[in-house]
């Protein structure tokens, strides 16, 4: 009987992993199509001179940002150790909570001194432990260090890959992307999480929450449906941390043609590394033509639904036509944008197959067109994401150019919304109905820092303690302005985000007791802690300068009698 189950267990597992890997491929009947498709928006069309077509590049990918704001020597100083033993933590990374480059490493006896301009929420990395997010506030010394526990990671899966080429050859440098079940639910907490209290929950989540974050993509870890769209970069032999078991398909590239596909349980990959097999790869041609006139497209825009390890991005040459690949041979679909067109969706295409002519249907509507800059100087932005969204849902995307404009056809007296991105800034959002004239949309700068740097800002931040000097933790801490003022909105704009910098006059105080408030109230003012006993006559007296830091700050919080 227990042979039996056995083997029926393995013969269901062969039957899902074949089902995995077949999904979408030309041997399967195709589901329906997506809306805005048919089942004849990619008919075969002729054979197209491939030597003239310029291949599809990848997405550029984010650099790592260096540290340029530090101080020049440390002024604050940790000592990470393990929570169960108690042993220093060497080796262990210090970044910021956005990433970058790390700032410094834990020496031998687990201590990491920091030069810290500002209060900053930090993650620890370190192999074997769970991240950490660490609030550190300068004025720490190596004598009196702040103490960072790590909670040791008993709960992650670590699967090997072993990335073979033709003749097995080891192929070093691979990017792989993991497409986990429809059903998973990988950040439900796993039982021994939810065993083992509030520390490790909270630890836990911490974990999860900073792993999801872009910055820490080089982490190698998978968090199943909540990160599924990241592309790790893997070595030759190499290993990625699962949050849980499960069944996953493995799509690989590199840069020089070779793909790969595979279906693997994730604890039958624990062990023995699992051997993915790389061979050359193929492409998907074709020609994108106006559905009203039959002429072709140029700059159209294609890539994979879904996506694809390389982030490949097609664009039409002056004929219409385009290349992009290599791809395993499995049918997939195409996704084509065109500022003047409605996007679409294909219908299942197969790499290596005959060229295949894709139609587009002309935009009818109204001209968006607008110009970006960054605050304060208002120099222009160029390559900022624009995004027009219609009442149906679908996105309508374009670049800044060189002078910083850009322009988009979207539907006629309907109200669009219109999202505003540029790296480095905050995202700026509204609602209008577009009449083709020039509109100006000004970015605020994303950090603090830069912000204060360029006198948009001054920051106060210090210390909450009790009457015995005791740091107290989630204590709100309020700005009162002598004279409070209120940012200018945009007049006659719908703006929803990103048109007036909101900052919080209350904030709260960290684990440490240390507390960080921005704010753009220039002048005289008082700082105190809502402890239900202070009152504005018992305040401490600031004096707000836009461009200036007060790290001195040290507040006592009184408990009601």
């Amino acid at each position: 009987m227990k042979q039996r189950i056995a083997l029926l267990s393995v013969v269901l597992m062969a039957i899902l992993a074949w089902v995995f890997l077949q999904k979408g491929t030309a041997g399967v009947e195709p589901g329906p199509a997506p809306p805005g498709a048919s089942s004849a928006d990619a008919p075969a069309g002729p054979p197209i001179d491939l030597g003239s077509v310029p291949a599809a590049q990848p997405r550029p990918a984010p650099e790592l940002q260096r540290q340029t704001d530090l101080a020049d020597a440390p002024t604050a100083f940790l000592v990470i150790v393990d929570r169960k033993s108690g042993a220093p933590v060497p080796g262990a990374a210090v970044y910021r909570r956005d990433g970058g480059m790390p700032i410094n490493f834990s020496d031998a006896e687990g201590r990491s001194g920091l030069p810290l301009k500002q209060p900053t929420q930090l993650a620890i990395v370190a192999d074997g432990y769970l991240l950490r997010l660490c609030p550190v506030h300068p004025g720490s010394t190596a004598a009196e260090p702040q103490r960072v526990q790590l909670e040791p990671d008993r709960y992650s899966r670590r699967c090997r890959f072993r990335f073979e080429g033709p003749g097995g050859v080891l192929v070093d440098q691979v990017k792989v992307r993991f497409e986990p079940p429809q059903s998973d639910t990988s950040m439900t907490p796993p039982p021994a999480v939810q065993q083992g209290g509030s520390v490790v929950l909270r630890a836990w989540q911490e974990h999860t929450m900073l792993a999801s974050l872009p910055s820490f993509t080089a982490l190698q870890v998978q968090l199943g449906a909540f990160n599924s769209a990241r592309v790790y970069d893997l070595h030759g032999e190499d290993s990625v941390l699962f949050l849980g078991n499960g069944l996953f398909q493995l799509d690989a590239a590199t840069e020089g043609g070779l793909v790969g596909r595979a279906a693997f349980q994730v604890d039958g990959a624990v062990g023995e590394p699992l051997v993915v097999r790389l061979a050359e790869g193929k492409e998907v041609t074709g020609t994108v033509l106006d559905q009203a006139t039959d002429q072709p497209i140029a700059e159209a825009e294609i890539d994979v639904r879904g996506g694809d390890p390389r982030g490949l991005l097609a664009r039409t040459d002056a004929q219409g036509r385009f290349r992009i690949g290599p791809f395993p041979q499995s049918a997939l679909q195409l996704h084509v944008r065109h500022r003047e067109h409605e996007s679409t969706t294909t219908g299942s295409v197969t790499p290596g197959g005959a060229a295949v002519t894709i139609l587009m249907q002309p935009m009818v509507g109204a001209a968006l067109r607008g110009r970006v800059r960054a605050r304060p100087g208002l120099q222009v932005l160029v390559g900022a994401t624009v995004t027009a969204t219609d009442s149906s849902g679908q996105p309508n995307t374009t670049e800044t150019d060189a002078n910083g404009t850009f322009s988009l056809h979207v539907a006629g007296g309907a109200t669009v919304r219109v999202l505003v991105a540029a790296a480095g800034y905050l995202p700026y959002s509204e609602l209008l109905e577009p009449k083709g004239e020039l509109l100006d949309y000004d970015l605020w700068p994303a950090q603090t820092a830069v912000r204060v740097q360029q006198q948009l800002t001054a920051v106060l931040s210090g210390l909450v303690v009790d009457d015995a000097g005791l740091p107290v933790p989630g204590m709100p801490v309020r700005l009162l302005p002598e004279r409070l003022q209120t940012p200018p909105g945009i007049l006659g704009r719908r703006v929803l985000d990103g048109g007036a910098l909101a900052l919080p006059l209350t904030v709260a105080s960290g684990p440490d007791g240390t507390f960080q408030l921005e704010t753009m109230q220039a002048g005289p003012g008082k700082v105190f802690p809502i402890d239900g006993v202070a009152t504005a006559d018992l305040a401490l007296p600031v004096d707000v300068v836009l461009g200036q830091s007060r790290t001195d700050l040290r507040l006592v919080a009184r408990r009601p009698k």
